[in-house]
C-alpha cells in the first residue's frame, strides 16, 4: 500500500504545482499590467450631430500580453469634464487572443440640449482636459476567473477653433456705390481634425460715444474651410447717412460673430469691441472771414476752408464746393471751386468763387442766405461723402441807396445822398471815388472821400452809413460814377447815376 500512497502524494503534489502555475499565470498578467486598455485620443475622435444627439466615436484598444485569451469583455467608458459626466456607454467583445491587441469601437451619445452655451464655447474655443475612465470586466483564463480592471487617463482637448481674430484695429472705410463699406480682416485657425466648411455671420453695431442708443449698421457672412488657417476680409456696407455717421463721429462699435458648422449644427457667439476713430474730426467754412474782392479778372468771393483728419489717413482728398442761393436751391450753382487737401494733418485752404458782375452786386448789396455743398472724395479709399452748410451772408453795402442826386448850376455842384448798412462781420475802411461826366462823357468833376480823413467812413459791423455828397464841377453835368472800395477786404463796387 505504500507505493499507492506515494503515488497519490505525487499526483497531489503535481496537481498543486499545476494549480500554483495556473494561479500565477492567471493573476500575474493583470498585476504586471500585461492586460491594459488604451482610451481614444483626441485625434482619433470624430464628432457628428445625428438628430439631436452629439455623437463621439473612437476606438479603445485592449492589449493582452498574458498567457491566455480574454473572453466575454464588457467595457464601460465614461468621459468627465467641466465638473460633470459628459458621456457614458459600454461595449462588449467576445475575446481577445493571448499576446494580441484588439480594437474596440466606442460610440458615445448625448442630447445636445444637455450642453449649455458656455459648454459649447469651451469645446469650440478653449483648451481643456477630459478624464476618461474605462472599467473592463472579463473572464480569464478559459472562463475560470472573472476579474475587473479599471483604467483612467487624461485626454487634452485642443479646441476646435484654435484661434479666431477679428482685427478691429485694422478696420478701414472704403468707397462703394451709393455709400461705403467698413472692411475688417478676420483670420484664425481650426483643428486639423476638421475637413468641412463653416460660416461666420458677423454683425456690426454701435453708438456714438456717450450715447446709449445702439444702431445695427450692417451684416456680412464669410465661409471658411476647416482644418487649418484661414484669412478673410469682412465687408460691412453702409448707406450714405451711415457713411456720414462713420466719417464725422467717434463710435463705440461691437462686432459680433456667430460661427456655424455645416455638418455639426452648433452655433456659438463671439464679440469684440472697438472705439472707432472718426476719419474727419471737423470740416467747416470760416464764414466770418468771407469777403468779396476785386481781382484782375473781375470779382470773386473768398471763403477760408478748414479740415482736420485722423492721422491714420494718408494721401489727398478732393473737395468740390458749390454755392447756391437758399431761395432758389434747385437752380444751377451760384458759383463753385475745387481744391486738393492733404489728409492726416490740419489743413486750411482758401476757396475762391468767381463772380460775374450781377452776382458781385448781389452779394455786395443784398444780404441773403447761401447754401454751400462740399463733395469730398478720399482718393486712396474711394470714399465719397457730402457736407452741407448754410450761412446768412451779410452784405457790406446792404440796402445801398444813392438818392436825390442833382446838378445845382448856382454853385456848380452835384449833390446827393448815400446810405447803406454794413451787415458784414468786419469793419469797412471805406473809400469813395466820385467822378462826374458831361454829355460828351468828359470828366467835369472828381472827389475822393476816405476813412483816412473822415472817421465816419470807418463803418463798424451792423452800423448804418449816411453821407451827403457835394462835388464841385466845371460845366454842365449829366451823369456820375461812384466807386466804393473797402481797404480792409479789397471789395470794390461801382454805381452809375444819372443827373
Amino acid at each position: 500500500m505504500e507505493w499507492k500512497l506515494a503515488g497519490v502524494r505525487a499526483v497531489l503534489v503535481g496537481l498543486v504545482v499545476v494549480i500554483i502555475i495556473l494561479a500565477v499565470t492567471c493573476v500575474l498578467p493583470p498585476m504586471m499590467e500585461d492586460i491594459t486598455i488604451e482610451p481614444p485620443q483626441q485625434d482619433d475622435i470624430s464628432w457628428s450631430l445625428e438628430g439631436d444627439d452629439i455623437v463621439l466615436r473612437g476606438n479603445v484598444w485592449v492589449n493582452n500580453s498574458g498567457y491566455y485569451p480574454l473572453e466575454d469583455l464588457n467595457i464601460v467608458m465614461e468621459v468627465q469634464g467641466m465638473n460633470r459626466t459628459l458621456f457614458k456607454d459600454n461595449a462588449t467583445v467576445e475575446s481577445v487572443p493571448a499576446d494580441g491587441r484588439t480594437k474596440v469601437p466606442i460610440e458615445l451619445r448625448r442630447d445636445k440640449s444637455f450642453f449649455t452655451d458656455e459648454d459649447i464655447n469651451t469645446l469650440i474655443f478653449n483648451e481643456t482636459t477630459f478624464i476618461v475612465n474605462a472599467d473592463m470586466k472579463t473572464q480569464y483564463p478559459f472562463k475560470l476567473l472573472t476579474f475587473d480592471l479599471e483604467y483612467n487617463d487624461e485626454i487634452p482637448w485642443k479646441g476646435i477653433v484654435k484661434e479666431l481674430n477679428i482685427n478691429e484695429d485694422e478696420a478701414n472705410l472704403r468707397g462703394g456705390g451709393q455709400g461705403s463699406q467698413v472692411e475688417i480682416p478676420v483670420d484664425g485657425e481650426t483643428t486639423d481634425q476638421l475637413s468641412d466648411t463653416a460660416s461666420i455671420a458677423l454683425t456690426l453695431s454701435g453708438n456714438r460715444m456717450g450715447q446709449a442708443e445702439e444702431t445695427k449698421y450692417s451684416t456680412d457672412q464669410i465661409d471658411i474651410t476647416l482644418g487649418g488657417p484661414f484669412s478673410k476680409n469682412v465687408e460691412f456696407w453702409l448707406d450714405e447717412s451711415e457713411t456720414e455717421e462713420f466719417i464725422f463721429n467717434d463710435l463705440d462699435l461691437a462686432i459680433s460673430a456667430e460661427l456655424s458648422f455645416r455638418n455639426f449644427n452648433v452655433t456659438t457667439d463671439y464679440t469684440v469691441y472697438h472705439q472707432w476713430d472718426s476719419p474727419v474730426k471737423y470740416l467747416d467754412f470760416r464764414y466770418e472771414d468771407a469777403a468779396v474782392q476785386e481781382v484782375s479778372q473781375g470779382s470773386e468771393l473768398t471763403l477760408p476752408f478748414r479740415v482736420h483728419t485722423s492721422d491714420r489717413l494718408t494721401g489727398n482728398a478732393s473737395v468740390e464746393v458749390s454755392m447756391y442761393r437758399s431761395s432758389t436751391p434747385n437752380d444751377d450753382p451760384y458759383s463753385g471751386d475745387q481744391i486738393e487737401v492733404m489728409l492726416g494733418v490740419n489743413t486750411s485752404r482758401e476757396l475762391t468763387f468767381t463772380l460775374d458782375e450781377q452776382q458781385s452786386e448781389e452779394l455786395i448789396t443784398n444780404s441773403q442766405s447761401l447754401d454751400f455743398v462740399a463733395d469730398v472724395t478720399l482718393e486712396e479709399r474711394g470714399v465719397e461723402f457730402q457736407y452741407e452748410s448754410s450761412y446768412d451772408w451779410g452784405a457790406p453795402l446792404d440796402e445801398l441807396q444813392i438818392e436825390g442826386v442833382y446838378f445845382d448850376p448856382g454853385p456848380q455842384e452835384v449833390r446827393g445822398n448815400i446810405s447803406f448798412i454794413n451787415d458784414s462781420p468786419r469793419e469797412l475802411q471805406l473809400v469813395l471815388n466820385i467822378t462826374i461826366y458831361n454829355s460828351a462823357n468828359q470828366i467835369v468833376g472828381y472827389k475822393e472821400m476816405s476813412y483816412v480823413t473822415n472817421d465816419s467812413f470807418l463803418v463798424s459791423p451792423g452800423e448804418s452809413f449816411m453821407e451827403e455828397l457835394s462835388v464841385e464841377i466845371s460845366g454842365d453835368a449829366t451823369s456820375g460814377e461812384i466807386t466804393f472800395t473797402d481797404a480792409n477786404t479789397g471789395m470794390e463796387h461801382e454805381r452809375e447815376v444819372q443827373l
